[in-house]
């Protein structure tokens, strides 16, 4: 990452906090704070030494994911927790490259995150307890349901599929043809 991206990036930062503090979402007071906890970085191995969560919000590509897990591996100290913000993969597929998946959960926030305080937490059988006791009172799947996405994002594809079924049986019409 270049000074020029990660310059841009904070600039960016501050105008979404300052278009809270218009709207009244926020405090001038508490943006200040937010945009002072943020020291941006310009490798993953200095953006990570010394914490404790290491939290992924790139893309919803799959081998990406794995390959930035795979290096966290080795940047992070053994108890750091990996967090993922998904809302497309399960759990188990993004695990089947680390050597140590216990300490792996999804996080999925809702957005606009700064408004809906809602985090949907998933876990599997391996994830450690320490790691869900660390981020969560308690996770919103059974890490024994072994589901294919986070509950939020699968029910928003059954309602998907339904309504391409839908409109395929020709019960509908099309808003947008091209």
């Amino acid at each position: 990452v270049s000074t020029e991206q990660l310059a841009k990036a904070r600039v960016r930062l501050a105008d979404n906090l300052q278009l809270q503090v218009a709207h009244g979402v926020i405090s001038a007071g508490r943006a200040r704070e937010a945009l002072a906890n943020v020291t941006p970085k310009a490798s993953l191995a200095a953006a990570v030494a010394g914490t404790g969560l290491a939290v992924e919000v790139i893309p919803e590509r799959l081998d990406p994911k794995l390959e930035l897990y795979a290096e966290l591996e080795t940047l992070v100290a053994p108890g750091v927790i990996i967090v993922s913000n998904t809302s497309t993969f399960p759990i188990r597929e993004l695990t089947q490259r680390l050597a140590h998946p216990e300490r792996f959960i999804i996080a999925h926030f809702f957005n606009p995150a700064e408004l809906v305080p809602l985090v949907e937490i998933v876990t599997m059988a391996k994830t450690a307890e320490p790691v869900v006791a660390n981020v969560a009172a308690r996770p919103t799947q059974d890490p024994a349901a072994d589901l294919p996405a986070p509950v939020a994002q699968a029910t928003g594809t059954v309602r998907w599929r339904e309504s391409v079924a839908f409109m395929a049986r020709g019960r509908g019409r099309r808003a947008f043809r091209g």
